[in-house]
């Protein structure tokens, strides 16, 4: 059987299901299509079965659009826009929680013996090498002393407060563990298991800014950046203090209590990094940059932190098996910055850099480069014309490609 190509968002604020599908041109759609047992059915075909999928459809509130105004004589399919409404739901109000799901905190790290390089498994922090039991604790958000900044600005005598709001520093025999990094302190550290990045340690002035730097550092075995290492300069020579592990670049044995399929990945954390800058800093646009070059692999405008999208895979290829995805994602627009570049983009890129709306993400380049296939990815889920944004009076998305980020 021909699978009949088919994506829709759902849109809670109007309470509707907006789905694209790609048929036969002969096809009666605005006549066939009907919602019956809360299932879309074009004629004989279910689409969906919305019971599965928990939103209740509206039989009586359906509409149907022909996209391709002027067909092509030599294109059997045309796109079809329909507009479902959706039943209002009593959900719990946690259901609408826009907070970003808790990744590996202390609470799951309780019984941790090792934390390992995840490319090569070379031992980076051993538990039964601390002179002391291990303490886990949680850490604010990263954006804590701007939130306490808001809370404080109207008190008769805020500098009392400033004068204890210390950077929190790491503690031998403690595990700090941060929304996407663990803070260790150098004593815990197998010795010889990181080496400061060069190149980016070369590119330090050590006579600006704060007397401690924090420089990526690589796994001494493979070479892979798994962090940044806190170093403070003696004698000339920089001497680490601490340093952040990012929870995507290492493994924790023995595993925390999570089927294979629950373990965080990198994406799941740049949700939460996005998340939480958009909350603290009212920013919905991102230059993700890589950290060791520096260089600018994409911008990301944050179009909505919290949508459904219903969807099988027949945009991207017919023959794909019939299979229906429903998923809770964020949509996003984006633009490849990578090689050859356009001067388009880099009016964009120079645009973003000086606007103080806009915030910069590093990661290292590796990952920075693994984000882009994967919305390249999300994007032909889509049909070809609504894949990017070219509408010339949206200069500001021009050429900003649609795509969709997998929320944990």
């Amino acid at each position: 059987m021909t699978i009949i190509p088919f994506f829709s968002e759902r849109l809670g604020n109007i309470n509707a299901l907006r789905a694209t599908i790609s048929v036969d041109k002969r096809c009666p759609v605005d006549r066939e299509l009907a919602v019956k047992d809360n299932s879309l059915w074009l004629g004989s075909t279910k689409l969906i079965d919305s019971t599965v999928l928990g939103i209740p459809l509206d039989p009586n509130l359906i509409t149907t659009t022909n996209m391709d105004q002027q067909p092509d004589k030599n294109n059997e399919t045309i796109l079809w826009d329909i507009k479902i409404g959706t039943q209002q739901q009593q959900v719990p109000r946690l259901a609408y929680d826009h907070e970003p799901k808790e990744l590996l905190p202390a609470k799951a790290l309780r019984e941790f013996e090792l934390i390992s390089c995840n490319h090569c498994s070379c031992p980076l922090v051993r538990a039964q090498d601390s002179k002391a039991p291990f303490r886990h604790k949680d850490m604010p958000s990263e954006h804590w002393y701007e939130l306490v900044e808001c809370w404080i600005c109207h008190e008769t005598k805020p500098e009392e407060h400033r004068a204890r709001m210390k950077p929190i520093l790491a503690k031998p025999d403690v595990l700090l563990v941060g929304s996407t990094y663990y803070l260790v302190h150098s004593d815990n550290l197998t010795p010889d298991s990181l080496v400061v990045d060069r190149d980016v340690a070369s590119k330090i002035n050590w006579d600006n800014g704060t007397y401690t730097k924090w420089i990526t550092v690589n796994c001494t075995s493979c070479s892979m950046p798994l962090g940044e290492g806190q170093y403070e300069k003696y004698d000339e020579e920089p001497i680490l203090r601490a340093v952040k592990l990012f929870k995507y670049c290492v493994s924790i044995l023995p595993t925390p209590t999570l089927t294979p399929c629950e373990m965080p990945t990198f994406m799941d954390f740049l949700v939460c990094d996005l998340v939480n800058a958009a909350k603290a800093h009212a920013t919905y646009r991102f230059l993700i940059q890589g950290r060791n070059t520096g260089k600018i692999y994409c911008l990301i405008w944050l179009f909505n932190w919290d949508t459904q999208i219903i969807y099988n895979r027949g945009f991207v290829s017919p023959s794909e098996p019939a299979d229906v995805y429903h998923e809770r994602a964020m949509k996003v627009l984006y633009l490849d910055c990578s090689d050859p570049i356009s001067k388009q983009t880099e009016q964009h890129v120079a645009a973003w850099s000086v606007d103080k709306t806009s915030e910069h993400l590093l990661y290292p380049d590796a990952y920075c480069v693994q984000l882009i296939s994967n919305l390249q990815k999300t994007t032909l889920l889509l049909p070809p014309s609504a894949r990017v944004m070219n509408h010339p009076a949206m200069r500001t998305t021009m050429n900003f490609s649609v795509g969709f980020i997998k929320r944990p």
